[in-house]
């Protein structure tokens, strides 16, 4: 879900208030393709922050997306020939997808230090422990640990103190 804010955002498809009109809609279809692609033996289905570089080029309608499949349809052909490519090459690849991300977080309201240490944590912890969901968890249980000791528990959701305390528990037990 972030990663389709974060792309929509990009795309500028958010309302006044950052919402993403018709946000039920997007989600179903990336739950479609994940169960589609899930059936069909495919790593993951899903919206990733790479389709913001083609967003950030122009691609509204799917034609990007179109282009990129028939890319990787050729480059199965050319598999042979490819492999001499050295891994090394793809990192400017990567460094622009990675500025690209970054970009995002300078909506950031880092002058709250109760909101900035657990978005810099999650940022941190995400490639430090080589998992999404480890510095996911870390974040939301310093969110709301500052939260509360801020002062603020009270604007924080019940979703929010129950996703806390779960992953409060999966970090403690595993």
């Amino acid at each position: 879900m972030g990663t389709l804010i974060g792309v929509c955002s990009r795309l500028g498809l958010l309302d006044q208030n950052g919402q993403l009109p018709g946000l039920g809609r997007a989600l179903g279809a990336d739950a479609c393709a994940a169960m589609a692609g899930a059936a069909l033996g495919t790593s993951t289905v899903t919206s990733y922050i790479e389709s913001a570089a083609g967003a950030e080029e122009g691609g509204r309608t799917g034609l990007t997306a179109l282009t990129v499949s028939a890319c990787f349809l050729a480059a199965l052909c050319l598999h042979p020939l490819l492999r001499a490519i050295p891994a090394e090459a793809t990192a400017p690849a990567l460094v622009i997808v990675g500025v690209l991300m970054m970009q995002s977080a300078t909506e950031l309201d880092l002058r709250d230090f109760a909101k900035a240490v657990p978005c810099v944590l999650i940022m941190l912890l995400m490639p430090l422990t080589f998992s999404i969901s480890e510095g996911l968890a870390i974040g939301f249980v310093a969110y709301a640990a500052f939260a509360l000791g801020a002062g603020h528990a009270r604007e924080l959701s019940l979703t929010s103190w129950l996703l806390a305390v779960l992953f409060l528990a999966h970090l403690l037990l595993r």
